[in-house]
């Protein structure tokens, strides 16, 4: 963590199956090489700040053990790459802000909780509801401060969301949907200056 001038991740010519936890927080690599799938027990890969990585492998999906991705700060990223395979353990995905495109195989990540495009300004548009809304343990949903304007209607009612932050989003409104979210307890509006109304919302918890 820290290291600015550690550029170049090398590559991992055996299997490591002890590390559990990899911080390249900080340091200036610009990617990742295909042979990270060796990390077999790998856990947390935080990648926060590293302002030239532009790009993961696609083996990134082979990383089974894999419970939580933090991008959050890697400037020159802007598009995940396809998931090939099940990643059935990834809980937790946090994006950067120049992040703009998602693969439709998102729908693939059916045990993640938490799911953060904050400050991600470019992304305008969330995946269809028909895909989102496989989704079916997502409990955190952040969506402050990006470019979204619109929400679909298929997402707001997913019955295990918890927590939804649309705090500096340019909303008009809510879907009336999300009186079907019946374990929504945080909800989050604040500088949403395009918000007109508020629908009828759920009892909460």
């Amino acid at each position: 963590t820290g290291c600015s001038k550690f550029n170049n991740f090398p590559e991992i010519l055996e299997p490591m199956e002890q590390l559990e936890f990899l911080s390249l927080e900080g340091t200036s690599i610009k990617e990742l090489h295909s042979s990270i799938e060796f990390l077999y027990v790998l856990k947390k890969l935080r990648l926060r700040g590293c302002e030239k990585l532009k790009c993961l492998p696609t083996s990134i999906c082979k990383l089974k053990s894999l419970e939580g991705l933090d991008l959050t700060g890697c400037s020159a990223f802007y598009e995940f790459p396809e998931i090939l395979e099940l990643m059935k353990d990834l809980e937790y995905l946090r994006l950067c802000k120049n992040f703009e495109f998602f693969p439709n195989s998102i729908y693939s990540l059916t045990k993640l909780r938490t799911l953060s495009f904050f400050s991600c300004w470019k992304l305008e548009t969330l995946l269809p509801a028909t895909v989102l809304v496989s989704l079916l343990s997502l409990e955190v949903l952040d969506l402050s401060y990006s470019g979204i304007s619109e929400i679909p209607p298929g997402l707001i009612c997913l019955t295990s969301l918890r927590d939804l932050d649309l705090s500096g989003t340019k909303i008009k409104n809510i879907p009336a949907s999300i009186k079907q979210a019946s374990q929504l307890s945080r909800l989050c509006l604040i500088m949403c200056n395009s918000l007109e109304s508020l629908p009828e919302l759920p009892v909460l918890c």
